[in-house]
């Protein structure tokens, strides 16, 4: 009796790892790269055509978007909003915006909320990249992105993950293809879709400060999804059909994530040349 208790709890701790791993993992790392390119761009940017200019120019309005993506789960999350400042650069700490909140540490929801609001800006970004894609260049993002979900029964397996990675190739291909096709090129709507895809992609950078918060939250989800599949692991495949479905969704963020990685590559590339302009004549 004891053994077979054992195993169960095995089964649904490694089920939980993997679903982790799957799900969680590559959406970090992804977070991480894109970050990490975002800053380097920023400092580019700055650099090239200085501080007034650049927040001038981008810097405003995705601090902007940024704190409003803390602040909209914020209230969701019933979290109380103390303070806030959506752009109010301090030239002495070099903080651009923030949020300042409270919330009940007994409160599970809450607590979970963390996470949400940590990412808040990411989740916020993402949505109104494809929001702009829809406005402007008319494109449906799900039709790009939600029909490539997972097939067969067992999503834990090196096939699997192969799939995933192909699925993401996929949607993003077909989606800059469709932003960036022949007919768009004459358009004004793809130079402003750009513009704020740019701008947005700076709001995605998380402060030190957005992952502690997030990671405050991270351990409940974490806790939940164990529990979820020590309730569901005996139905077998139940859950590997649940995470299925869900891949759909979490592959909207990756490929907005994907897509913000190529912009910020694409426009770095186009100020090297303006740094060396500015370089050499001590700019």
């Amino acid at each position: 009796m004891i053994e077979t208790v054992l195993l169960y709890i095995w089964e649904a701790t490694l089920a939980s790892l993997i679903q982790i791993g799957i799900f969680f993992v590559p959406g970090l790392v992804l977070t991480l790269i894109v970050n990490y390119a975002s800053t380097l761009l920023q400092q580019r940017a700055l650099r090239t055509i200085g501080r007034g200019w650049y927040l001038g120019l981008f810097g405003w309005l995705g601090t902007i978007i940024h704190e409003l993506g803390h602040a909209l789960f914020c209230l969701i999350f019933r979290h109380k909003i103390t303070e806030m400042k959506l752009f109010d650069p301090d030239p002495e700490t070099g903080t651009l915006g923030y949020v300042q909140h409270t919330y009940e540490t007994s409160s599970l929801y809450q607590l979970a909320g963390n996470f949400f609001i940590g990412i808040g800006p990411i989740l916020l970004g993402t949505a109104l990249i494809y929001l702009f894609l829809y406005l402007l260049l008319g494109l449906n993002p799900f039709k790009f992105v939600i029909n490539n979900g997972l097939t067969g029964s067992n999503i834990y397996s090196w096939s699997t993950l192969a799939q995933l990675l192909q699925n993401l190739w996929t949607s993003l291909t077909a989606l800059v293809t469709g932003i960036f096709s022949r007919h768009n090129f004459s358009s004004w709507q793809l130079y402003v879709y750009i513009y704020l895809t740019f701008t947005l992609g700076s709001s995605i950078i998380l402060s030190p400060s957005d992952f502690k918060g997030a990671f405050k939250g991270l351990s409940i989800i974490l806790a939940a999804i164990f529990i979820f599949n020590l309730a569901t692991v005996w139905a077998g495949d139940f859950t590997s059909k649940i995470f299925s479905g869900t891949f759909s969704y979490f592959s909207i963020f990756y490929v907005a994530m994907l897509l913000v990685l190529l912009m910020d590559i694409a426009v770095y590339i186009l100020l090297l040349p303006f740094s060396f302009v500015s370089h050499n004549t001590g700019g």
